[in-house]
């Protein structure tokens, strides 16, 4: 059984992979990206390819990719991809994570990507109907598999603006990174909101709730009392 340190880098790598196949970009994987990274790596390893790839990705795309929001971490600040305590990964777990997401194919479509990074957590998503949702509807979803049905329709309508309508009740990390996905997945040049179970309660006026059977007991607790 993988910890919840491997898990976080499968599903980052995955989700990275999926946007740079998308958008045919040659930046952080392939042979030009090795080649540049051997000429510059000096002493660093594996592992501090990782952590240098997903942190520039984190500032990319703000608050969308690192372990500081995916797991929560505290006294980390929003911009700071894993903050002072975090450990990375070792010498032979970076090596065999880097060298399953390179040997995979990387997601042919949004829902894969999606998927994949589901799978490095050990879910599965399934179907969920979203129903309306207009340029000034306000969302409160929870659960990944409502997560995911909502990117894809986002996705599908460049009218709709994620960082602006949705908030995403998300406690367990798994639940966390698909939530953070959106960032990357949608493009977005602001941070997705995303709260907790533990957070203060503090009712959205006029949203609509999107809550499906995977989420989190209390996250659908926390979301019916925000679209209530």
């Amino acid at each position: 059984m993988q910890s919840v340190e491997q898990s976080y880098y499968r599903g980052a790598l995955s989700l990275l992979r999926f946007v740079e196949q998308r958008a045919s970009s040659k930046r952080r994987f392939g042979a030009e990206a090795d080649a540049a990274w051997r000429q510059f790596k000096g002493e660093l390893s594996t592992s501090d390819r990782i952590q240098l790839l997903l942190a520039d990705a984190h500032a990319q795309w703000p608050g969308a990719v690192g372990a500081s929001n995916v797991c929560l971490l505290p006294g980390v600040a929003h911009d700071d991809a894993f903050g002072p305590d975090w450990e990375p990964l070792n010498g032979v777990e970076a090596e065999a994570v880097w060298r399953d997401a390179m040997n995979a194919p990387p997601p042919a479509s949004l829902a894969d990507g999606l998927a994949a990074i589901a799978v490095a957590w050990g879910l599965k998503l399934s179907e969920h109907s979203i129903g309306t949702v207009t340029p000034s509807t306000k969302v409160v979803v929870a659960g990944p598999s409502a997560v995911s049905a909502l990117i894809q329709l986002f996705a599908s309508n460049a009218d709709l603006d994620w960082a602006r309508q949705v908030v995403a009740v998300a406690t367990p990390p798994a639940h966390r990174q698909l939530a953070a996905a959106a960032g990357v997945l949608l493009n977005l040049t602001s941070s997705v909101t995303i709260t907790s179970k533990d957070a203060p309660a503090t009712k959205i006026a006029g949203a609509i709730k999107v809550i499906s059977n995977d989420a989190d007991p209390e996250d659908a607790k926390l979301a019916e009392q925000l679209a209530k």
